[in-house]
Order: structure tokens, then sequence, then C-alpha cells
């Protein structure tokens, strides 16, 4: 490839398809990890640097852009969000993206591991499919040529895509797939309602709205940062919009020192609500601490947990909810801070990943852009 004796080349060449990758609803996650792909491949540093750099370069975006939203300095932000994806992708470049990867399943607020892809190259496999990815990328890394690296990510993408093609081609298991989706148990099934076009201005206009679309004795989950913690108003509402509906809502609300939380109000006794989850896992200083603030597994309804927006790209996360034995995974979120970025895609696509990987349902609750309603046995 001529470009790629072109640096600029080569990192426009990464951030154009790391975004469509990540952004573009249509395009397959998996585009995203392609100048990484070509990363393990290379041999050539200044070039493995330059993919690297442009992969991740959307990472440093969408961090930079929500520092500003949060009114940070940009005279301090900028430089600082550039100077680490610059240390961060020669630091990458000079450990390889394998020993990078597992290294940063130890940071469990970091957003972006290379691992968020394995759901696409080893779907199904479980943990093992993690274990087997990073093996792999590493022993590719120790190759001097680029040919037998090329050829080992072929035969990890074989490995991965075979089982699941034999699987897909047989009958009783198309069979028992579609049988299985029809027949989940109850506490996996959930049902988004859109809510995108309600266009109320008022706080309390939105909630009417939303008051309107919760059925009788349905059960719902609204998104994250519906209101604060303080605010007893907010909460006198939905407990009475619960008596109302004769429903259990659990909605998304701004806990103490900016930490996700996920309160249930019961129509039968929600004077007090229960706190249903509080997020293990914030961005440090501004939603949480630089160490997880560990909990014991919190589940609403057999076999499900909850993660809190930022937590939906914590390998951190998504491991413990698979150790747990989750089964779904109902995911919070509240994206104002990155508008217009479309970050609530990239979660969703992640999530995707995910369910691929462990054989999870996962559903996503986003303010402003849907509800879930959950079926009851």
């Amino acid at each position: 490839m001529k470009f790629l004796d072109y640096p600029l080349a080569i990192f426009l060449f990464a951030i154009s398809l790391t975004g469509l990758g990540f952004f573009i609803e249509q395009v397959p996650f998996a585009v995203a990890y392609i100048p990484l792909a070509l990363a393990i491949c290379h041999t050539n540093n200044t070039n493995t640097f330059w993919l690297i750099c442009g992969h991740f370069t959307w990472v440093a975006v969408v961090s930079g852009w929500g520092l500003h939203q949060l009114e940070y300095n940009p005279i301090l932000t900028i430089p600082a969000v550039l100077a680490t994806l610059v240390s961060g992708s020669w630091a990458i470049t000079r450990l390889g993206i394998g020993l990078s990867a597992a290294l940063l399943c130890l940071i469990p607020f970091f957003p972006a591991n290379p691992l968020l892809v394995t759901g696409a190259v080893f779907p199904e496999f479980g943990i093992w499919g993690i274990a087997l990815l990073l093996i792999f990328v590493i022993a590719a890394e120790r190759l001097k040529s680029s040919k037998a690296r090329v050829g080992i990510l072929v035969g990890v993408l074989i490995l991965g895509q075979t089982p699941f093609v034999l699987r897909s081609l047989n009958q009783e298991y198309r069979q028992a797939v579609s049988e299985h989706r029809k027949g989940s148990a109850s506490t996996d099934l959930y049902t988004e309602i859109d809510i995108s076009n309600h266009k109320a201005i008022t706080r309390s206009g939105q909630w009417a709205q939303i008051a309107q679309v919760i059925g009788k004795g349905s059960t719902v989950i609204l998104g994250e940062n519906i209101f604060d913690h303080t605010d007893a108003g907010a909460s006198a509402y939905w407990c009475r919009i619960a008596k109302e509906k004769a429903a259990i809502l659990y909605i998304g609300v701004r806990g103490q020192n900016g930490v996700g939380e996920v309160w249930g109000f019961d129509g039968r006794d929600c004077v007090d609500p229960s706190v249903a989850y509080r997020a293990e896992v914030g961005i440090p200083k501004i939603t949480g601490g630089w160490l997880p603030n560990r909990t014991e597994a919190q589940s609403t309804f057999s076999g499900q947990q909850w993660l809190a927006c930022f937590e939906g790209f914590s390998m951190y996360r998504w491991l413990r909810a698979y150790m747990t034995g989750a089964k779904s995974v109902v995911i919070v979120s509240n994206d104002r801070l990155t508008q217009p970025i479309p970050t609530a895609v990239l979660r969703r696509k992640v999530g995707a990943q995910f369910a691929k990987l462990f054989g999870l349902t996962v559903a996503h609750a986003d303010t402003g852009h849907n509800i879930i309603t959950v079926e009851r046995n």
C-alpha cells in the first residue's frame, strides 16, 4: 500500500475507519479495529504508531469534548488530552497491542481496551475468547516477519469463526436458537419504547410524556441521571406515578459525588425508594474514584445485572457481570455531555460484542431516547 509511505495518510486512514466502526450504526464494529490489525501486522514502528494513534484519536476527542462540556479550561485540557494520546500511543507501540490490552484490563475505568472487539473475533467463546485473543496477538507481535503475523491473524479468524459458522449451518441449532429467543425467561425479555419524538421543553412536561407511556402494572426502566438524589420533589413525583400505575419503576439517579445510581420505586411502598444499584466504576474525580467502588453483586431480576453509562465501556465491569453468572445486563445511560458525538451508538455496539461473547441479553435505557419495559413473571 503506497499510502503507508505517508504518516498523515496512515493517520487519516485510521481515524476514518475507526470513526465509521464506532459511530455509524450500519457499519460493523470490527471495522474500527482494522487499523489495530494492520498495526499488529506491520513491523515498522513509525507506521504502527500512526495507526494506533489514529484509532485512539476518537477516544481523545470524546474525552476532550466531555471535559469541555463540564466547563474544564480548554487551555489545560486540550494539551493534556493530546499529550495522553501521543504518549499512550507511543507506549502501546513499544509494548505491543496484546500486552498493552492485558495491562489495560487492570485499569477499570479505561474505556477503549482493544479487547472490546473480542465478541466479533471469538463469538460465544466466553472468557476463553479473551484469553485466546491475547495469546495470539502477543505471539504475532513477537514475530519479525509481517507475512507470519498476517498468517497468525488469519488463523485466529478461522479458529474463531468456524465453530460459529458450523453451528449456524446446523438446522437443529438454528431451531434451538429461535425457540430460545421466543421462550426466554421473562427476566430476559426487555422491550424498548422510543421516546425520542417527545417534544416537551420543560422537565415536568418531559416527565408527563414518559408517564403517559407507562402501562398499568408494568415494570419500567428509565435512563440515567433523571434527577439528583437531593431532589425530594422528583422522588415524590415518581413515587406517585408508580402508585397510580401500580407499577415498578427503576430510575437512574445522580447520587452523591456524581456517582450513578438506580433507584427502585414500587407502587405498593415507595416512600423510601430502594437503591437497586450504585455504579462501581466512573470517571475518576468526576463520577468516581481511581479504584472501583466494589459492592456486592446487585441484581433486580433473576440473573440480571446493571451497568451505569460509562461502565458500558469498562472491561472490568463486563467481566464482573460475567463472573456473577449474569444472564442479562441493563445499561442505563445519559449522553448529554458528549452530544452531538453519538456515543450511544458506540455503547450499543460494545454491548452487542459482549452479548455475542458471553451469550448475554443486553438492553439499553438511554435518557431522552428510550425507556425499557420488562415482562414480569
